[in-house]
């Protein structure tokens, strides 16, 4: 029945000691992160990702028109049937 109390209160003080560090570890790892995330290079990184993304929305949305304006969508344009 001892090794019971001892194996509790071990389990109890690991616990607590394992909680305080993950959280300062967490709270370490959340200031590093957002100190990279808002730095100038990944700012730029991310402005150039965004117009990346809308260049490669107008296209898409030029190629749908012209694809439903020539009646390319139904899958009958070309010789085999697909749609290239």
């Amino acid at each position: 029945m001892r090794w019971k109390a001892v194996l509790l209160i071990g389990v109890a003080v690991g616990y607590v000691l394992g909680a305080r560090a993950g959280r300062q570890s967490y709270e370490r790892i959340r200031a590093t992160s957002q100190k990279v995330w808002h730095s100038p290079p990944a700012e730029e990184a991310r402005a150039g990702v965004a117009a990346k993304l809308d260049e490669a929305g107008v296209h898409a949305a030029h190629l749908m028109r012209e694809k439903v304006s020539t009646g390319g969508v139904d899958g009958t344009e070309g010789t085999d049937g697909r749609v290239p």
